[in-house]
């Protein structure tokens, strides 16, 4: 079944986007990558939606100095320069963003989570061009579902700016950004081959003239994904059904007006089936699951010439389905478990800039609906529920520059849904740059979130949602500063979140968990950052101290949250235009259990690697890489085994165009 489908993956995903669908695809609650998230909510938060607020202001800046941020979110934009490895996923990309964290579920191809500043993946809104990429059931987002090759760019946006995104964006907002539009003819191919035959290949072709621009990328990747581990035991084992198969799409295109506006249309989808391998302890030989995603949207934006007004439209859809198998069910439950979502959704934006005033007055709207079959190995009925809601928010903003050097941002959303009261979000920030290239920022803001549809009415093997939830609320504070010059930055920030009330999925007896809504915590901690443009020598090192644990008394601390993690990652320029880097991935012991009963060991990953051109054909390049060279095993989220040291071989070849 597995390779049947895939096979036929490439063109099904053609005839998709063709048809001009659009779709959406998560994992279930009887896979390895849901029983990570419900591992994850037993003391963590998941997320609702979020849509941009455009208070925040950036520049640009010119090509080896980082910008410096005018608004008053800390945020951290984030290339493949920056992650300095090859992309071979999304976490890939993410991992080297200050105060982030991405979780891993086992090799390339498994489920990956992000963490920002200690909140669960649950808590982040995840968009790609201003497209909510989360969906009503509440469940993390899985960045291994989206090709890493379709993102040109991440902006993680901490902390308690993000209160002003709406009622789930309560750890902050990861925003992914398509390559911007082309004038020129342009076509990149790439090719990566690896250890546990894992092969990949992106290929994008872009054209365009001064008014209208089209590009068109594809994506697919495979791995075996099995290899050898010593588990907890000291056994020599080898893991196995950790193979992947995904391919992926993605078609942008763009017209602008002659009075000033651009009409962008963003059409995305994948496919992706992979084997379930279970825990370390269970491994699940013959479990699988298969999820879908197809999603469009269309954007208006004019810049008005007269007068400092500028207006924005989206409207997007979206479709999600996922499946999962257990043909050797491990105890009467449930063999067979399927999902298919779909939303619609929509934002009107107005912003007027009068003066040293920047006024934004934004509209969101979106409907979802889920339904979900669960079929049982004891012969009875299968369980089918279809659940659906509206949700609406009204957000308006203002950024004030009091002074050149003086930003202030105020915000408030009204946000309402079908099932509760409507309810307030404020958000507070402040900017001041007393000198060039230093800039203090300081955000306050409530954090908010609406239990989802999963969490109020899952029934699943040992697992129950509660109908009765109430949202999750708390408040957020931080302070930061920033120095960038033409050769260094540096950053400094803290933060604190106090969750009065948090959803969790808790055990009521030795076979049950349900969710609870009772939950306190508080997290805080610092991060520190230095970014170097040295001549040939650019790298970036970043540092995260956390402390996350439970109000009252025993007050245990959070699971999966480290308290230290350091990043660092270094590229120099040789001769010839060659490359060479490498990245440290540093992680103190961690929890993995609510309780403090199960800890991950401290670990760190060692990646280096050199790409560079190769001159007898003009446009190609080639890179040899070699990830976590010092062989370091142990345990990632949920008991999966770490891959060992692994081998990844590039290729790539680029055609610009007339310049």
């Amino acid at each position: 079944m597995l390779r049947a489908l895939l096979s036929h993956g490439s063109a099904w995903l053609a005839a998709a986007l063709c048809l001009s669908g659009l779709a959406a695809a998560q994992g279930g609650p009887e896979s390895a990558a849901r029983d990570a998230e419900f591992a994850e909510t037993k003391g963590e938060i998941p997320i609702g939606a979020a849509a941009p607020l455009s208070g925040e202001a950036v520049v640009r800046a010119a090509p080896g100095v980082a910008p410096l941020r005018l608004g008053t979110a800390h945020t951290d934009r984030v290339t493949a320069d920056d992650a300095v490895v090859a992309l071979a996923e999304l976490g890939d990309l993410l991992e080297a963003a200050v105060g982030a964290q991405v979780r891993h579920t086992g090799g390339i191809g498994r489920a990956q989570f992000l963490q920002i500043r200690g909140a669960g993946a649950h808590q982040i809104a995840v968009l790609i061009d201003d497209v909510p990429l989360d969906g009503g059931r509440g469940s993390a987002f899985d960045l291994s579902s989206l090709p890493a090759a379709l993102v040109a760019e991440a902006e993680v946006l901490r902390g308690a700016a993000a209160a002003a995104y709406g009622g789930g964006a309560q750890g902050g907002v990861l925003r992914l950004r398509t390559a911007p539009p082309v004038r020129r003819p342009l076509t990149d191919v790439r090719l990566r081959l690896g250890s546990t035959a894992l092969a990949q290949i992106d290929a994008t072709h872009a054209r365009g003239n001064a008014r209208r621009g089209l590009r068109v990328s594809l994506a697919g990747s495979r791995a075996e994904g099995d290899f050898p581990f010593r588990d907890v035991n000291g056994n020599d084992r080898r893991r196995s059904n950790q193979d992947h198969r995904r391919v992926g799409g993605m078609i942008n295109a763009f017209n602008d007006f002659r009075d000033g506006g651009r009409v962008t249309l963003l059409l995305e989808g994948v496919a992706l089936e992979r084997g379930e391998p279970g825990i370390e302890q269970f491994e699940r030989p013959d479990d699988e699951s298969a999820q879908h995603r197809l999603q469009g949207a269309l954007t208006w934006r004019r810049q008005a010439t007269s007068v400092p007004v500028e207006t924005f439209a989206l409207a997007w859809a979206r479709l999600r389905g996922y499946a999962f198998s257990a043909p050797d069910p491990l105890y009467d439950g449930a063999p067979y478990a399927s999902q298919d979502d779909r939303s619609l959704g929509g934002r009107a934006e107005v912003v007027a800039s009068p003066g040293p005033h920047r006024l934004a007055l934004a509209a969101d709207v979106r409907h979802e609906w889920a339904h979900t079959r669960t079929d049982h190995v004891t012969g009875e009925a299968p369980t089918l529920r279809d659940e659906q809601r509206q949700t609406q928010a009204v957000t308006l903003s203002e950024q004030l520059t009091a002074h050149p050097s003086l930003t202030l941002l105020g915000a408030l959303r009204l946000d309402d849904t079908d099932r509760r009261d409507a309810v307030w979000l404020p958000q507070l920030g402040v900017a001041w740059r007393p000198i060039p290239g230093l800039s203090l920022r300081s955000n306050a803001g409530r954090l908010f979130r609406d239990p989802g549809l999963d969490e109020l009415y899952f029934e699943g093997p040992g697992v129950r949602g509660d109908a009765n939830l109430r949202p999750e609320d708390g408040l957020g504070f931080d302070l930061g500063a920033e120095y960038v010059t033409a050769h260094v930055g540096l950053e400094l920030s803290g933060f604190l979140q106090r969750h009065d009330r948090l959803i969790i999925f808790a055990p009521i007896d030795a076979w049950r968990i349900k969710a609870r809504d009772d939950f306190a915590a508080d997290i805080k901690g610092l991060e520190a950052a230095v970014r170097l443009w040295l001549g040939p020598v650019s790298g970036r090192v970043t540092y995260t101290a956390l402390d996350a644990h439970e109000r009252g008394q025993p007050g245990f601390a959070l699971p999966y949250r480290p308290p230290q993690r350091l990043f660092a990652a270094l590229a120099a320029q040789v001769g010839g235009g060659a490359q060479v880097y490498g990245r440290l991935d540093a992680r103190a012991a961690t929890y993995t259990d609510r309780f403090q009963g199960k800890q991950l060991p401290a670990y760190a990953l060692l990646d280096l690697g050199v790409r560079g051109p190769l001159r007898f054909v003009p446009g190609l390049s080639a890179g040899l890489e070699v990830r976590n060279l010092a062989d370091a095993q142990g345990l990632d989220l949920a008991q999966q085994p770490r891959p060992g040291r692994t081998v990844l071989l590039s290729l790539g070849w680029t055609d610009a165009g007339a310049q």
